[in-house]
């Protein structure tokens, strides 16, 4: 079996260039090359096309795999008749790297993505550019297809760069004429263009025009330092860069500068996830921010974009997803696609462990989504939360808001790879992703969000054993502190239990057990008064992330941190499933009905205030 990957000659420009450096990357895990050559469609009958392709395929045999580079820019006709030739073979894979859309590029007819995605529906698998394209490509009547995301454009080279400087400018690739905000544009930080056709403007603080210069020296002008500026002002630019990836974004930090993009576009989250950049509204903005951010600031996306250049140079992310493609075309040749889980959204939950050490290293205040949440933002009552409308509101604010090190949103880690958890849970969360796909992909909007399940790590795995020694981590984020816990009622977090026992001190606020945002200033002021220079653990449900929220901001540092008494005892039992606990509230037994509260002398010594 052998695998053969296309590439596209004698034609200029960007696309040539994305296909031959994407067949270097190929070429070094074993891929051979199935040259096309870029000529004019038009005069060619239907019999001229196939005697062509006979001659291009001709190494091809049984059972190989082909990697189309799509599309060819040859025709949308030629693109089907090449389709239609490959799979004429007896069990050849197809997979069809996408890499445009005529449609999006160029505003074409209606019946040119017909036919488009008449072509990629006979794929075995898809490498697309985003989810948001695979969206948009199923809209217009794309079947279910197995699918592998592209992370970036890489820029295999062996160029060597040195450090540079802190450096406040911008660089900008690209067709005067094409980009009007090039005209328009007046801040203080200047804006250096690169393009063979000399502008209409002039050069001057805002503006200079730097001429052509090829890839290599290029990259080697970028290196000097200052900030890649991937960016348009134009709906359609704007369009096609929330759903396409930009080459311009591996160009600039395959150079080591980080980059400036515009908010929206498909690369915002990654640019976000990694430090090696700022994602703005507008060129004012990024204006602002880069005249506002110190040397040390620069100098830590600088060290962030080092790390990426690395792999972009190497082209390891191409590498990584002709890999995947290759392995996942073969191992899951004879899985129907009904039994197949492919993930609709683009949004990048942390790990358990990730999200703990961010909390542990940083003093993190953190706030924890779940089905609850999204329940009342879809305009649901719960059963321990009425809806209400500010609550609603307040949540989306905050789920819309970037994660930092101050402050992080959480999300449950559901969106993908969801075998590790038992089936109950898969179930569980496959409904209700399918229930509130549109809510989630409209909401959850930050580069990236830590992982709920950072207080709920026992339950829903399907191997259990995987926990061993996490719960002493947990612990230790209380370890030798004064810790305030605020909770309801029936909740007794850590009553019965050693949950807590290694704090310096321990007091607590009890708070309504149902419908507590109707009490939340009434709380808010008594944590103020109790939780000064305290460690603050909040069990109040969807109320408990707007209080995190709101005290964050005033300097507090609270962990959301739910429904974790309920998984440590679960967890000391040995529980393969969620069973009752009969002496305080336990998580998911959602009625508090039939408890028998242990008279706790200690529990009742800790109790500071109560808000009913």
């Amino acid at each position: 079996m052998k695998t053969h990957i296309t590439t596209l000659n004698n034609m200029a420009g960007t696309a040539s260039l994305a296909h031959r450096r994407v067949l270097k990357v190929a070429q070094s895990i074993g891929c051979h090359e199935m040259g096309l050559s870029f000529y004019h469609l038009e005069p060619d009958y239907a019999k001229e096309i196939d005697k062509r392709l006979d001659g291009i395929i001709a190494p091809l045999n049984y059972g190989d795999i082909v990697i189309f580079q799509y599309p060819s820019w040859i025709g949308v006709n030629y693109d089907e008749s090449f389709v239609n030739k490959i799979k004429s073979y007896r069990d050849t894979k197809l997979i069809i790297f996408v890499q445009d859309i005529q449609k999006l590029m160029f505003d074409s007819e209606q019946a040119i993505l017909d036919m488009e995605i008449r072509t990629l529906n006979k794929a075995d698998l898809l490498i697309l550019p985003s989810k948001k394209m695979h969206r948009y490509l199923k809209e217009n009547g794309l079947d279910e297809k197995r699918v592998i995301y592209q992370t970036i454009w890489d820029m295999p080279s062996d160029i060597c760069f040195v450090d540079h400087a802190v450096t406040r400018c911008f660089h900008f690739a690209g067709n005067y004429n094409r980009f009007p905000f090039l005209a328009e544009y007046h801040g203080k930080t200047p804006i250096y263009q690169y393009d063979a056709n000399k502008p209409d403007r002039e050069n001057d603080d805002s503006f200079c025009w730097k001429g052509y210069l090829e890839q290599e020296k290029l990259m080697h002008e970028l290196s000097k330092g200052g900030f890649g500026l991937v960016w348009s002002d134009d709906i359609y630019f704007d369009r096609y860069y929330s759903m396409n990836q930009p080459y311009k974004l591996g160009t600039n930090l395959a150079a080591g500068i980080p980059v400036i993009v515009k908010r929206g576009c498909v690369h915002e989250k990654f640019v976000e996830r990694n430090g090696i950049g700022y994602a703005v509204d507008t060129l004012d903005e990024a204006d602002k921010l880069v005249q506002s951010i110190t040397d040390a600031e620069y100098i830590e996306l600088y060290r962030n974009v080092k790390n990426i250049q690395k792999l972009i140079l190497d082209g390891a992310y191409t590498r990584k997803t002709l890999q995947d493609a290759i392995i996942e075309v073969l191992e899951n040749a004879c899985i129907p696609a009904e039994n197949r889980y492919t993930s609709d959204f683009d949004i990048c939950v942390k790990n358990n462990s990730e999200t703990l050490n961010l909390i542990l290293e940083n003093r993190c205040s953190i706030a924890r989504f779940g089905d609850g949440e999204f329940d009342i933002i879809a305009g649901n009552s719960i059963p321990y939360q009425e809806y209400n409308e500010t609550l609603a509101a307040e949540l989306k604010e905050i789920i819309a808001r970037q994660s930092d090190t101050h402050f992080m949103t959480c999300l449950p880690d559901v969106f993908e790879n969801q075998g590790r958890y038992n089936e109950a849970c898969q179930s569980f969360w496959k409904g209700h992703l399918q229930a509130y796909r549109q809510l989630y992909n409209d909401v959850c909007t930050a580069g990236w969000y830590g992982s709920t399940f950072v207080s709920r790590p026992y339950i829903d795995l399907a191997d259990k054993s995987t926990v061993t020694g996490y719960f002493d981590r947990l612990k230790s984020l209380w370890d030798n502190k004064d810790v305030l816990i605020v909770e309801g009622k029936t909740t007794r977090s850590g009553v019965g239990n050693d949950l807590f026992n290694n704090v310096k001190s321990l007091v607590r606020i009890i708070g309504p057990s149902k419908n507590a945002y109707r009490a939340i200033d009434r709380i808010e002021s008594k944590i103020e008064e109790y939780g000064k220079d305290k460690l603050i653990l909040l069990m109040l449900g969807p109320t408990a992330k707007v209080i995190s929220y709101h005290l964050y901001k005033k300097g507090y540092w609270l962990i959301d941190i739910g429904h974790i008494d309920s998984e440590y005892e679960w967890c000391k039992l040995g529980a393969v499933e969620k069973v009752k606990l009969p002496n305080k509230h336990t998580a998911e037994h959602n009625y508090d009905q039939d408890i028998v509260f242990d008279h706790d002398q200690v529990y009742e010594s800790q109790i500071v205030a109560t808000v009913e």
